[in-house]
């Protein structure tokens, strides 16, 4: 690395604008969108950011046409802080300052957090386009705070440093819990040392061939104290590991110490081959880390290999239906190959898939990832399918593979057409393996090799035991109590007899197809095997139903290409891993489809392909590939359109390639997961009208085989309940029970009266507040379905805003014939 650095250091002195206040007293913070619409909390804030106690009678405070004086020593002390009201204290019950941001006595400077000067003031803040001003009478200077932007409601405008200028760049909203800080240090107020990037002025200029890079930037003291000498590193990360390794080049400066808002300046020079590249700079650590980094990804020159094409196969018959391209990463650090595409010199087609590979693994860029599994079963390799797909030219094309950064990586042109389904292989053994023209025909005698090193290697490696494509064969038990077989077979493909060795069997519990320690299951001795020849191995295990992934793994060897073997399988009568949660059978009027709502109970993400819906008879599969996450819920639709149309676009929806039309007076729908198994059956013997669906009480427990014990028709007012919670749903009881939790509370203090209610399945509720002279202060719920469990609330009074202190009464009535009403006193409480 050949580097050229120059630097310097820039003093940046804190110049008074023009209507500064030339005395030490400043506005600090404002109150201007008071909590709760009351006026009488507005309120401001002045500090002394000088170096002597300051004189409050030598100012004066304006707003609009409103100025209020200040008798004489009113002194605040270096550091000190006034809070100016226009209420600042009030008799008992009465909302003023000292109420809000005092101890509630009535009296102020009775608490030790009242231990600075509260005065009252005459004035009345506008929420937007609105200033104020102080005056500094000795010298007849002034500053004036302007604001446009309204904050949320009860959160203060903060001056962010108290020495700097007025200037609104130099206020922003208030990032304390509680909304703000009256005669406390802002939550803004910057760090004491604090240096880091100006971001905006940190420019790396990409060179035209031939010339260097060039990288300027500034770093600046945003702290309030002169900073300790600092370093500044700058790296190449050629590991790419985020970390200074041995590997990296570094150049190093030392900052000297900054004066606040000083500016050191630095310039260097780089001369760097073609390449990936990732420029890192770093400060030495202070009080705010957040802005002591600054990274640079980018690359250099039209073309360097990275991903390789090893081997492509663009001929493939109706069997197997999917042209792919076998890439091997070539360079020595791992590769994230999200937005790298591959095409031809006119179409593109995108990675969009988060995808690590490490240095000299295979992945496999196809057009259709079922396709190829049901072709040659699960990869030895990670599978990667893009963004759509432009088919290849038999007879003649060029392949081309891009980076994320849109560069070259490999290119591959080709003449004439291979046997179907039979590949083009490089040889990867030549030394001139680079060239594309050292491809050839497969010799494998399956007519291709993905994923495993390819077939026209001349001979045998001497040490090669691996798995053949279809090495492993899981037979799943018809009945609960069985153990799975497992039948594993292991080839010696070297020239010489294996030694004996462990083979590991992995349940993937993570459902991410790579091992960890965590989940070895078992190991078995594999004793030697003579050349060619192959040994099958038996083992039973015992699981639970669900859906399991089983890795087994030999150890490495001259060819660690079939050293690995996967496969997945599911165990019923039902897995429960995506059940079903509610469905209408009978649509009607202008819906005219039909729909199940699902739920993903399982731990794992769920790919949807290869599953399947129907009923005893009839099942249909899933043409894409939709991605279901833990929890979820979807929707399985008989006509996508026609639900979106009179249901809307909230729900995420998935259509089968066919539909199993259900009867209305009774049917058993069932869904099969990937592996066959059913993951869940809903049998039931009537629908309901009036587009009303049948909802699953999930609280419950379901009954093995879907029994109906669970069901209920929904009593939602629209008739159903797609992608929300069932109207059905939560624990229930025979009879309505409603219990107060407590029955004081303080609203303005920000507690709940909070109460549990025990219902039956789908209770019409009415909750509504009275006071003792029979007065509707607030609608809690207004006949609105509920289930048990506890709830709040929170005083809202629809004429105060909130309960006034006093005693009421919460009216709790059933509806839908129940016959139930029940009245339950409290009271609100002013404080505690």
């Amino acid at each position: 690395m050949s580097t050229v650095f120059r630097y310097s250091i820039r003093v940046g002195m804190l110049i008074s604008l023009a209507g500064t206040l030339d005395g030490a007293i400043v506005i600090n913070e404002l109150m201007i969108n008071e909590p709760a619409s009351e006026v009488a909390l507005e309120w401001v804030e002045l500090f002394n950011n000088g170096d002597a106690v300051a004189n409050l009678a030598d100012y004066i405070f304006v707003e609009a046409s409103d100025t209020t004086s200040f008798p004489d020593s009113l002194l605040i002390p270096v550091g000190g802080f006034a809070l100016l009201s226009p209420r600042p204290v009030a008799l008992s019950g009465e909302v003023s300052f000292e109420s809000t941001w005092g101890n509630n006595s009535g009296v102020w400077g009775d608490h030790p957090d009242e231990n600075y000067l509260l005065l009252e003031a005459e004035f009345s803040l506008k929420n937007t386009g609105d200033s104020i001003k102080l005056i500094h009478l000795p010298t007849n200077t002034s500053e004036t705070v302007l604001w446009s932007t309204l904050p949320p409601d009860g959160v203060s405008l903060e001056r962010i440093n108290p020495f700097k200028s007025h200037n609104p760049e130099n206020f922003d909203y208030c990032r304390d819990v509680s909304g703000s800080t009256p005669g406390e240090v802002n939550s803004l107020i910057p760090p004491d040392f604090n240096l880091g990037f100006v971001e905006n002025a940190v420019i790396l200029s990409l060179p035209m061939e031939s010339e260097p890079l060039r990288l300027a930037g500034q770093v600046k003291n945003y702290g309030l104290e002169t900073s300790e000498p600092a370093t500044l590193i700058i790296y190449f990360d050629r590991d790419f590991s985020g970390n200074l390794s041995g590997a990296d080049d570094a150049d190093t400066a030392m900052i000297a110490p900054l004066m606040p808002d000083s500016l050191f300046h630095f310039e260097c020079t780089y001369q760097e081959p073609d390449g990936r590249k990732s420029l890192r700079l770093e400060l030495s650590a202070d009080d705010d880390s957040s802005d002591n980094y600054f990274n640079f990804h980018f690359a250099l020159g039209e073309m360097f290999t990275e991903l390789r094409i090893t081997e492509f196969l663009i001929n493939p018959t109706d069997s197997l239906d999917c042209e792919w391209v076998e890439l091997v990463n070539v360079v020595d650090y791992a590769l994230e190959v999200e937005d790298f595409s591959i095409g031809d010199l006119a179409r593109t087609n995108v990675f969009n898939t988060k995808l690590e590979v490490e240095p000299a693994e295979r992945i496999l860029v196809c057009e259709d990832m079922e396709n190829f599994i049901n072709y040659y079963g699960l990869p030895q390799c990670q599978l990667l399918q893009p963004v759509g797909w432009n088919n290849f030219h038999n007879t003649g094309d060029i392949i081309v593979v891009t980076n994320d950064f849109g560069k070259l990586s490999d290119t591959v042109r080709f003449i004439g057409c291979w046997p179907e389904n039979t590949s083009w292989e490089r040889d990867e053994d030549s030394p001139g393996s680079a060239f594309a023209d050292l491809f050839y025909r497969s010799t494998d005698s399956l007519g291709s090799t993905p994923c495993a090193p390819n077939s026209i290697r001349p001979l045998p490696l001497e040490d090669d035991l691996g798995f053949p494509n279809d090495g492993i064969n899981i037979i799943t038990p018809s009945g609960d109590d069985q153990p799975v077989r497992f039948e594993i077979r292991l080839v010696n493909y070297g020239a010489f007899t294996s030694a004996a060795v462990e083979l590991e069997i992995y349940f993937d519990a993570d459902y991410d197809w790579v091992v960890a320690a965590s989940e070895l299951y078992d190991w078995q001795t594999i004793a030697q095997i003579p050349p060619a020849d192959s040994v099958l191995l038996t083992v039973d295990y015992s699981f639970s139903r669900g859906y399991y992934q089983v890795i087994c793994l030999l150890p490495a060897d001259q060819n660690n290409a079939n050293n690995r073997i996967a496969a997945a399988f599911s165990l019923g009568p039902l897995t429960s891993e995506i059940i079903i949660t509610e469905f209408l059978a009978d649509p009607q009027d202008n819906l005219e489809c039909e729909w199940l709502e699902c739920r993903n109970l399982s731990s794992r993400i769920i790919n949807l392909s290869g599953w399947s819906v129907g009923d005893s008879l009839h099942q249909y599969r899933f043409d894409d590939s939709p991605m279901i996450a833990p929890g979820e819920y979807f929707i399985i639709t008989q006509d996508t359109l026609c639900f979106v149309d009179f249901y809307g676009s909230a729900c995420f929806v998935v259509q089968p390639s066919g539909w199993s039309y259900l009867n209305n007076s009774g049917d058993r729908i069932m869904l099969l997961d990937s592996c066959g198994t059913v993951s869940d059956s809903v049998t039931y013997t009537a629908s309901n009208g009036d587009n009303r669906s049948l909802e699953l009480n999930e609280y419950e427990p379901g009954g093995d085989e879907g029994q109906p014990r669970n069901w209920y028709a929904s009593t939602d007012v629209s008739g159903s309940t797609p992608c929300q919670s069932n109207s059905v749903s939560g624990e229930t009881a025979d009879e309505i029970e409603v219990t107060l939790l407590n029955k004081v509370f303080a609203p303005n203090l920000g507690e709940e009266l909070r109460y549990r209610l025990r219902l039956p399945p789908a209770t019409l509720l009415s909750l509504e507040v009275f006071d003792l002279a029979g007065r509707k202060h607030y609608t809690i719920a207004d006949a609105q379905v509920l289930s048990s469990g506890e709830y709040g609330y929170g005083g809202e009074s629809d004429y105060r805003g909130k309960l006034p202190v006093g005693a009421y009464v919460l009216k709790v009535t059933a509806g839908g014939g129940a016959n139930f009403t029940r009245t339950l006193g409290f009271a609100v409480a002013g404080t505690k």
